[in-house]
């Protein structure tokens, strides 16, 4: 049986196979939230995280479309846990009220 089960692993692991890069993703995060608070950290951590996501695909972690499609997606998330952040407070705020 453990025979069996390394076989199948061996066909479905696929190096560099992630997708999206949640690495990239949560960088992009970051930034994001740097770029809205503090843009003096933001300009000193800038080519750390873009070294970050270049070095993803360099050590074949991620292929460059992984990278790309974490950074994207990492503003909807951004924008949407500010939101519900904000909704969570307000509803708070309410019940202590």
């Amino acid at each position: 049986m453990r025979r069996f089960l390394l076989f199948i692993q061996s066909l479905g692991e696929i190096p560099g196979g992630a997708f999206p890069s949640s690495h990239v993703g949560a960088m992009t995060s970051y930034m994001i939230l740097l770029w809205f608070h503090d843009r003096k950290i933001f300009w000193y951590f800038l080519p750390f995280s873009i070294l970050l996501a270049l070095s993803t695909v360099y050590i074949k972690a991620h292929y460059m479309i992984d990278a790309i499609t974490g950074a994207i997606l990492a503003f909807p998330f951004y924008f949407y846990s500010v939101w519900a952040w904000n909704k969570l407070n307000h509803w708070l705020h309410l019940a202590r009220s």
